[in-house]
């Protein structure tokens, strides 16, 4: 048998139905034995074989089954507390009734309980202590009435369980006396429909129990589970069939008693050896299945491990209070703790990191995942390493963060790189800002070369000649300091004035803009101070200047706006500067190209490095850059928080 034939049925999402249906069961039936005394239809009142189910009977299946409903939920919460204990009240008051009936038939006295449910039609009854159910039945509701007083306690849950047991195996007995005609197994008189309610009370029990070690057994998934289902039902079932065939062959002279004997023997010795042996093949290949599936996980426990061992990068596994579990031979290279040094001990961190690890386990045991998280670590040497952490929560087969796995690259050759690209950057910036301040300059320049020649030419006007000359070396002066404004920064926070900032950075861009014919529309706001590094932001807003001009047409429209704001979601205060474009927009294809390093489409203009360093800027600021865009233009949106609130985020992230 192949092992992928083999299944082993999950019978656990079946069991609290189960119960719940043998529970509604019981109270329609005792509905329609009620009914059936009330109507006088023997049919309703369960009247076979010359007995029937008594109307106290009836009253005591009607208790159980909705102390049963009332105790157990469809969706498998916790019932609310007043539905358990009128459950566990219907439990008290099925054993106290039964235990009366039970000292009427022990002491022989007539307590009067008989006859105070359905009195009136008790004239309809021909059997023995008029309204008095059987003895088995007086036993089997008292013992099922206190499994329903402790059905919902765990910890006396199998007073519950053993309750269930005892119903079923009164409501067995019952009808295995009436299979083979020994009233002893019935008392006197147990109907055969009583001691079927007794086994829908019995299963009731048993699925609605709390712990459920019986139907726990039963319906286990695992190989125990298959055996005692397998088994009990060819012992519950078969044999007593079996048994009743040869008892019907026998009435009939079909066999003798003891040809009759030795066919059932041989018919229950080979049931059985087929079953054994089927359950036991079954097993086997269970077993098989079990060790190849052992041995894969093995082997690919090994390919991981090894895969681990060979990581460039630096794999541990920690707990919640940053104690390491286990330390990768890279994370040794890298950081220089042996494994036996670090595991069992935190992690130790860089002070000034970035983010600090707390932050980041309490992130993890929320069940998020990092990637890419900039942290200083501590080498054993002291040194401090730049690293990217990512991580991730290890869950338990509940669902449960109990470890969590992390990856620690050094970023320390990436962080200089980047640093190399920011300075490449700034150089590409500065030759471009070079030639359009060429570009201006010439032109006061040449006024000026000419205004000399005027002037030693025409003795007259000298002086008018040197004055606009003097006008248009003030005009280069005060280009020139803009120029050295623009790059020359000490890198300290200071106020600025980002519409101030704004109306600098396109007194740069002048000449272009007159030399496509641009419009520009200016929304400053002046109310839009904060606290920052204005060569750093300048950079920023040159750079998307720039950007819309050669994307605008001729003849085109560049809008800006400055405006305080608060950024979403948070609700950090700041500064608001949307820079906007009419040209034919960004394609489609490559919207989520452009934050990308060297990326450009300007082929042999750019070096595809603008937008990479301005969104590096923001995001050191604490800021955000985004952009939408169509056929109708590009616009883009930078969010520059104030100096504090930029701090905070920096420290929470």
């Amino acid at each position: 048998m192949d092992s992928e034939d083999i299944q082993i049925p999950p019978l656990y999402g079946a069991v609290r139905p189960t119960g719940i249906a043998a529970a509604s069961t019981l109270v329609a039936a005792a509905c329609l034995v009620m009914a059936g005394w009330q109507l006088r239809i023997p049919i309703l009142r369960g009247q076979v074989f010359g007995s029937f189910v008594s109307p106290n009977a009836a009253l005591c299946f009607l208790l159980c089954g909705c102390s049963l409903l009332l105790q157990t939920s469809k969706d498998g919460s916790s019932p609310a507390r007043w539905r358990v204990r009128a459950g566990m009240g219907l439990g008290v008051v099925v054993g106290i009734f039964a235990l009366l009936t039970l000292l009427e038939y022990v002491t022989g006295i007539d307590l009067d309980i008989d006859r105070v449910f359905f009195a009136h039609r008790l004239s309809d009854w021909w059997l023995p202590n008029p309204g008095r159910f059987a003895i088995t039945s007086a036993i089997a509701f008292l013992v099922g009435g206190m499994g329903l007083v402790f059905i919902r306690n765990k910890d006396k849950a199998i007073i519950a369980d053993t309750g269930g047991c005892v119903v079923l195996g009164v409501a067995y007995i019952g009808i295995i006396g009436y299979m083979f005609g020994f009233r002893l197994f019935y008392g006197h008189v147990m109907a055969v429909p009583t001691a079927i309610l007794f086994a829908g009370l019995g299963v009731g029990m048993l699925c609605g129990s709390s712990a459920g070690w019986v139907v726990g057994a039963l319906a286990s998934p695992r190989l125990g589970g298959m055996l005692v289902r397998r088994l009990t039902a060819a012992i519950v079932f078969a044999i007593p069939a079996l048994a009743a065939l040869e008892t019907w062959l026998e009435q009939r002279n079909i066999v003798t008693p003891e040809s009759g004997m030795a066919i059932l023997v041989l018919v229950v010795v080979g049931v059985f050896t087929t079953l054994v042996m089927r359950t036991a093949a079954v097993m086997n290949s269970i077993d098989q299945s079990q060790e190849a599936a052992q041995l894969r996980a093995t082997a690919l426990s090994e390919e991981l491990s090894a895969l681990i061992e060979a990581s460039p990068v630096g794999i541990i596994r920690f707990r919640q209070d940053r104690t390491i579990a286990s330390w990768s031979a890279a994370a040794e290279r890298m950081l220089g703790w042996k494994a036996d040094e670090i595991i069992g001990h935190p992690l130790p961190v860089a002070p000034n990191s970035t983010h600090d690890w707390s932050e980041l386990v309490a992130k993890l045991a929320g069940g998020a995942s990092l990637v890419h998280v900039e942290t200083r670590q501590v080498r054993k040497d002291g040194s401090i390493m730049e690293a990217l952490v990512s991580g991730a929560p290890i869950r338990n087969a509940s669902g449960q963060e109990r470890e969590f796995i992390g990856v620690i690259a050094d970023s320390t050759e990436l962080k200089l790189a980047k640093e190399a690209l920011i300075r490449t950057e700034k150089l590409s910036a500065a030759g471009r800002l070079a030639a359009s301040i060429a570009h201006e300059i010439n032109n006061p320049l040449e006024a000026v070369t000419n205004l000399l020649y005027l002037a030693r030419s025409s003795r007259d006007q000298t002086q008018e000649f040197l004055a606009m000359a003097d006008e248009e070396l003030a005009r280069v002066t005060h280009l020139t300091k803009q120029t050295l404004g623009f790059y020359r920064d000490d890198g300290a926070p200071a106020a600025v004035n980002i519409s101030a900032l704004v109306e600098s950075v396109l007194n740069i861009y002048q000449s272009k803009l007159k030399g496509k014919q641009m419009r520009v529309v200016k929304e400053l706001r002046a109310e839009t101070e904060l606290s920052t590094v204005a060569g750093e932001v300048r950079q920023v807003l040159s750079n998307l200047v720039a950007n819309a001009i050669d994307a605008a047409p001729t003849r085109g429209v560049i809008t800006i706006r400055t405006k305080p704001a608060r950024a979403n979601g948070n609700g950090i205060s700041g500064i608001h500067v949307t820079v906007a474009d009419n040209g034919s927009g960004i394609d489609a294809a490559l919207k989520n190209k452009i934050w990308e390093p060297f990326f450009t489409t300007k082929k042999d203009v750019g070096t595809g490095l603008g937008l990479w360093v301005s969104k590096q800027i923001i995001e050191k600021h604490g800021g955000s850059i985004r952009f939408r865009s169509s056929r109708q233009g590009t616009l883009f949106v930078v969010f520059l928080p104030s100096m504090a609130a930029a701090q905070s985020t920096r420290v929470s992230a």
